[in-house]
């Protein structure tokens, strides 16, 4: 072994990081799993949940793909304790406050959905800002390079 891996500061990845990566990495294929069922009309649910389904535009569906891809590519940087993880999340919850603002006002949504559908959009957004403040403590205490 050469003598720069073994001086070479070793960077413990914190718990949080791990159940994070855990969390996204299950969300991600959850949402595509998701995506694919709704896009083929194999979606769970009432009738409502189907038809919205199906009736997702090509720029609803982009948003999904944008979201999933980010959170994903911010759960693997974030493994690999980098700041770029940062950037990655932001746009994950941007692109899914756009999504569920324009489903919502636009296409009225709330037809579709019931309280615990509604509950877990809230959660999830709620759990993004708060990996978001996470991610940012930890560029301040440089754990994150």
């Amino acid at each position: 072994m050469s003598a720069y891996y073994r001086s070479a500061p070793s960077r413990n990845r914190p718990v949080l990081v791990w159940i994070i990566t855990i969390w996204f990495i299950i969300g991600s294929g959850s949402a595509a799993i998701m995506l694919l069922a709704g896009m083929g009309g194999a979606s769970p649910g009432n009738e409502e949940k189907k038809l919205f389904f199906s009736s997702m535009t090509f720029i609803d569906q982009l948003l999904m793909l944008v979201s999933a891809v980010a959170n994903l590519a911010g759960s693997i940087l974030l493994f690999r304790l980098k700041k770029m993880a940062l950037p990655m999340f932001t746009t994950a919850l941007g692109t899914t406050v756009v999504f569920l603002s324009y489903n919502m006002v636009v296409r009225n949504l709330f037809n579709s959905i019931d309280g615990p559908m509604l509950g877990s959009m809230i959660f999830n957004c709620a759990i993004s800002l708060a990996i978001i403040a996470y991610v940012k403590r930890l560029i301040r205490k440089e754990v994150l390079k």
